[in-house]
């Protein structure tokens, strides 16, 4: 025998015959489990203090017991960040489901809808104008538009492509936008290679296309991990490292520059030889700034070629296997960089050519790879995996 709840009532099957029998009425709001032992069947329910379980003998379908079970409220993992015009941070927590906020002057604190079931995890997002972002959910590669002034009810939220069912994609951590276009990128899914690159055009809601190499991925074996966009080009930093179960893509990570109106390749390049992830692409002054593990590379953005490296970190890019989001770079106010990875966050001033060290893995203060800033230059990030920081960006010496 199996059983099923379907519009508040319990079925049996026997297995044997297929013959269903409609036993009687159970709670089924918000049924999470259904579980058989012997002749009882125990329902699982969520509740607004955490769950119940009621156990019922199929027999005479009379309650056995009901057991209510309190749940403390947890902290999820800051798993993506987002400084928005509005002076909100927008966050995605690990395995959580929904998009939430942290006003960082007042505290105030909003969430998603619990009924919209479109995002889960949020591997990375970006806002598109003050009316609209977009959000990149793991682990179907759903690619979803919020609607700004109807995000407090479900019907703001629309999946516009489920990049698993078409390309086999897991998920989407590159995003940029210029003027009028939304791009993003993403990693394969488990046992695949090659990431793809697709365009959104945010004033249609639809996807414009989706390039992915005839399944090979748009940079061959490549996941793509970074992007960021002027008018003409998008530049994007790629990752070796694949899709779960299978060995990473041998040889280097790879920077490249794709023309958006003809949609084509301008280049491809292999700047930082010893190292499988590039990563956070930004564009500042002319050039284009990229992010290793070690620190901050400046390419040109005419050939790719590597023009300098600012070297922030001790650890060696040798020393650590690719990733998708080891190490993210933000822009602050007044011409600063905050770089932050292997356990080292710093700020750059390329106005007066100095370096400061916020937190490092010789010091308590050790922040998360995931950064992000505000229109206005404010800097935030992690700390401790679940708490939203704000990094001052004015050096002081001690004492």
């Amino acid at each position: 025998m199996f059983y099923t709840v379907s519009d508040g009532a319990l079925f049996e099957t026997d297995t044997q015959t297929w013959n269903e029998t409609k036993l009687g009425s159970v709670p089924s709001d918000s049924l999470i489990k259904i579980t058989t032992q012997d002749q009882y069947v125990s329902l699982v329910n969520e509740s607004p203090k955490g769950l119940v379980i009621t156990r019922i003998d199929v027999r005479d379908m009379s309650v056995g017991s009901i057991s209510p079970i309190t749940l403390k409220g947890g902290d999820f993992k800051i798993q993506s960040l987002l400084g928005h015009s509005d002076g909100n941070i927008y966050l995605g927590g690990y395995m959580g489901e929904g998009l939430a906020s942290v006003n960082p002057d007042t505290n105030a604190r909003w969430s998603s809808p619990a009924e919209q079931t479109v995002i889960n995890q949020i591997e990375g997002m970006v806002e598109f104008d003050p009316s609209s972002l977009y959000v990149g959910s793991y682990g179907f590669a759903d690619i979803v538009s919020v609607d700004y002034k109807r995000r407090d009810i479900s019907k703001g939220y629309l999946r516009l492509e489920r990049l698993d069912r078409k390309y086999g994609q897991s998920r989407p951590f590159g995003w940029a936008t210029n003027s009028n276009s939304v791009f993003f990128g993403t990693v394969p899914d488990y046992g695949r290679s090659g990431g793809v690159l697709g365009k959104i055009s945010p004033y249609e809601s639809e996807i414009d296309w989706v390039l992915d190499g005839d399944g090979k991925g748009y940079i061959e074996g490549h996941s793509i991990i970074g992007l960021v966009a002027d008018e003409q080009h998008v530049y994007g930093t790629t990752s070796v490292r694949n899709g779960y179960g299978i060995p990473d893509t041998k040889g280097p990570a790879k920077i490249f520059k794709f023309d958006i109106k003809q949609q084509r390749l301008v280049w491809q390049s292999s700047p930082i030889l010893d190292t499988g992830a590039l990563y956070a692409p930004t564009i500042i002054a002319g050039w284009l700034l990229v992010a290793d593990i070690e620190g901050i590379n400046v390419i040109d953005p005419v050939d790719g070629r590597l023009v300098r490296k600012h070297r922030l970190s001790d650890t060696n890019n040798s020393q650590r296997r690719a990733g998708w989001a080891s190490a993210d770079l933000a822009v602050g106010g007044g011409g600063k960089i905050v770089h932050s990875a292997a356990d080292t966050t710093t700020v750059i001033d390329f106005v007066k050519g100095t370096m400061s060290t916020i937190g490092s893995r010789k010091t308590k203060d050790k922040f998360g790879y995931r950064i992000t800033s505000l229109p206005t230059g404010r800097v935030f990030g992690t700390f401790e995996d679940t708490t939203l920081v704000e990094f001052d960006l004015k050096p002081f010496k001690a004492g």
